[in-house]
């Protein structure tokens, strides 16, 4: 994805090294992304396990940062039932707004492929900014049952910086019954 362009596509970098069989990526809490693998076998032209850490671009931005998850009452949450109401503190301008909150299920990859993926964008009600204006906390309502399994997820807030490009803030863990 083009930064400030957000109708063009453009490759990442080409890995390393290749990973012929065996391999995976998953992604990281913080937005990077894991990948390794690879065969041992002669006859390859790399012959080896290796792995790397590819960083996306929204790294060059300021990103939101996501401070909590709690029911509201100043509970944290570390699980959440399905449909369950609960809230989110966020840190970031409020002239770059939180389009979306999403769950990404944790990665479960085996021989190059996770059929455990997931990505579900949960509702959001009408935030509510603290005295100084530079933490909004937003209502939130967990997914029903028939959008993904049981289990743990990453919650990510991603925020608009206005030009079409969207920016994740760091993940937290939580876990979804």
């Amino acid at each position: 994805f083009n930064v400030g362009v957000s109708t063009q596509m453009t490759p990442a970098p080409a890995p390393t090294y290749q990973r012929i069989e065996n391999n995976f990526s998953v992604l990281l809490p913080d937005g990077r992304v894991f990948t390794g693998g690879g065969i041992q076998q002669t006859g390859f032209a790399d012959p080896r396990f290796s792995y790397e850490v590819f960083r996306p671009p929204y790294f060059g931005f300021t990103r939101p940062r996501l401070l909590s998850v709690h029911d509201g009452a100043g509970g944290a949450l570390e699980t959440i039932g399905f449909e369950d109401s609960f809230q989110i503190d966020v840190g970031h301008s409020m002239s770059q707004p939180i389009a979306r909150v999403v769950l990404i299920r944790v990665g479960a990859a085996t021989r190059g492929f996770d059929y455990d993926q997931r990505y579900i964008e949960l509702e959001l009600g009408t935030g509510t900014w603290n005295g100084s204006q530079t933490i909004e906390t937003i209502p939130i309502t967990a997914p029903k049952d028939d959008l993904g399994p049981a289990g743990y997820y990453l919650i990510y807030a991603v925020q608009d910086n206005g030009s079409g490009v969207f920016i994740p803030s760091t993940g937290q863990f939580l876990r979804l019954f």
